[in-house]
């Protein structure tokens, strides 16, 4: 039998002994079900900042296209350990650091909330990390508060220059340089993805100066939702960084600086707002092009 506690959760051990258990049995009602990639499947609602919340319609398409998008993105396996910190009905955390770390095969922790944060991060050696901002400058604060404090701060300005000096012959050693810091956010992280809201782009850099592979994205619940993100490799301060691989995009009436409302188009793209027509044909044009909604201009690199 399946191993249940008093809120009807079940294990996933014992979740996948029951599923080979059918198997075994000849039951393969599970493996061989029909599913419609086409037709909606989870329904979210904006988070209503700009405007009055409303209820979007995502395929199953919508969102493991958004997931393949992801892994041909971010150089991540089964060695990986996310920290999940976010609420799971966000499509951020949804697609980004839950269904993309589940298909590579990575572990993920849950975070008990933000007081354990730094603690999770060193006792569960965690790799990568999706937050918003808020989160994510507050630690970099934190971080120059306490160099400041251990009157490190004149050092630390000199190791940077020293190492961003080195970085631009092909040599790093920012790791080995900034340890002790390195160590204070658990001595394994990788990755920081920033997304959800506009990221400070002086803590941004001030990040990568003390070597850490912090990556801003952009993104909307109702394209499911990364649009764009910087890559490691491809590395712009300030930006939301490359287009994802399956979407197109392009810039509506921009001005003389290529400024421009951002339309994305592709199967990452929502069927919908649910029963809301009016609101669908103020975002979606005759094209089929998406209207995000926000500013933005193209750069080529």
């Amino acid at each position: 039998s399946i191993e249940k506690n008093d809120f009807n959760k079940f294990s996933q051990k014992e979740v996948i002994k029951k599923g080979q258990e059918l198997l075994d049995s000849g039951n393969k009602e599970f493996i061989d079900a029909k599913i419609n990639n086409e037709e909606m499947n989870i329904m979210l609602f904006t988070s209503g900042t700009t405007s009055k919340s409303k209820s979007v319609m995502l395929s199953h398409k919508n969102l493991c296209t958004n997931t393949m998008d992801i892994c041909e993105s971010f150089e991540v396996d089964e060695t990986d350990r996310f920290l999940s910190f976010l609420p799971l009905h966000h499509t951020f955390e949804c697609t980004a650091g839950f269904l993309f770390p589940i298909s590579v095969g990575s572990a993920i922790v849950f975070s008990k909330g933000v007081r354990h944060i730094a603690s999770e991060m060193k006792n569960f050696k965690i790799t990568t990390m999706i937050s918003v901002p808020a989160l994510v400058e507050k630690m970099y604060d934190k971080i120059m508060k306490s160099i400041e404090e251990k009157g490190k701060l004149a050092t630390v300005k000199t190791g940077i220059k020293l190492s961003n000096a080195l970085l631009k012959v092909g040599i790093d050693i920012k790791k080995k340089l900034f340890k002790e810091i390195y160590e204070n956010l658990g001595g394994h992280l990788k990755i920081l993805v920033v997304g959800g809201a506009p990221f400070s782009a002086e803590k941004e850099k001030g990040f990568w100066d003390l070597g850490f592979n912090v990556l801003q994205g952009y993104g909307l619940t109702e394209t499911s939702p990364v649009i764009a993100a910087e890559l490691t490799k491809q590395k712009r301060i300030g930006s939301i960084g490359k287009k994802m691989p399956s979407v197109e995009v392009k810039i509506d009436n921009p001005d003389e600086k290529g400024v421009g409302e951002l339309l994305a188009k592709g199967d990452s793209v929502m069927l919908g707002y649910y029963e809301n027509e009016e609101a669908n044909e103020e975002v979606f044009d005759k094209e089929g092009w998406f209207h995000a909604g926000d500013l933005a201009r193209i750069v080529n690199r």
